[in-house]
């Protein structure tokens, strides 16, 4: 793109198409110094990056909150504990952000890599979640707000959570 050719985009322009978050996506998804070469096939891919990670993120939550509300021993911050599966992921991705950050600022790796890979876990939690005893139910939605609450600080970090609930940006 090129001022002189007239084969430019502000940045109020793009935004009128795609959601802030979506090119702030956009623009971390390419090394810090590397040109970032737009297109809108890679906005759109950005933007259903976003839009896969706040709907994880609004489902885990209604699923927790809905969960709360019918369990007084998680309200009261019972003695249940996360699952493994989830506490080797937690460890993952605080060991990933620091790693990936403290090496050349990698924000792509860790976006792409381990904050997807999060986002699956997720998903998969959320789909089987019904079939659990009710035991191993509580242990489970205790580690998802966990899980939830991980991804929620790091994105709060990368300056992707913007001062709105995950449905606003949904629609």
């Amino acid at each position: 793109m090129s001022k002189s050719l007239g084969n430019f985009l502000t940045i109020r322009e793009v935004t009128k198409q795609y959601h802030p978050l979506a090119l702030r996506y956009f623009i971390m998804s390419t090394h810090n110094r590397s040109a970032i070469n737009y297109s809108n096939k890679q906005l759109e891919v950005a933007s259903g990056s976003v839009r896969y990670l706040y709907q994880t993120l609004h489902d885990c939550a209604k699923a927790v909150s809905t969960f709360r509300e019918n369990n007084s021993e998680v309200q009261s911050g019972g003695s249940i504990g996360l699952t493994s599966e989830v506490q080797e992921c937690i460890d993952k991705l605080r060991k990933d952000f620091y790693t990936r950050m403290s090496d050349d600022i990698r924000t792509r790796d860790f976006l792409d890599t381990t904050l997807q890979d999060t986002s699956k876990l997720i998903n998969s939690s959320l789909n089987v979640v019904n079939k659990k005893e009710k035991q191993k139910q509580k242990s489970l939605f205790v580690s998802l707000a966990e899980l939830e609450k991980q991804v929620a600080t790091f994105l709060d970090i990368l300056g992707m959570m913007a001062p709105l609930i995950y449905s606003e940006f949904i629609e």
